[in-house]
């Protein structure tokens, strides 16, 4: 547990944002009294969130893409100079 003032956060901040990147609590005072804590935040690592399969849900909708990609669409139209 770390303690700074209103002057050592205004003054300081980089070095007490690197304590509470390090996990240290920082707690603020005013007068010599605590006022706030702050605490690092840190999402945990293992956590996965499962996202929809949009891609295969509309191919099983509307089947297979028809003709060329946009992509290729683009690159010929590149290489015979159109712009």
């Amino acid at each position: 547990m770390k303690e700074a003032n209103i002057r050592d956060i205004q003054h300081n901040f980089s070095k007490i944002l690197d304590w509470i990147e390090d996990g240290e609590d920082v707690y603020v005072l005013r007068r010599k009294k605590v006022v706030a804590k702050i605490t690092s935040f840190r999402l945990p690592s293992k956590q996965k969130v499962s996202l929809p399969e949009f891609y295969k849900r509309a191919k099983t909708r509307i089947g297979a893409p028809k003709g060329k990609s946009i992509s290729d669409l683009v690159r010929s139209d590149r290489e015979s100079g159109i712009s």
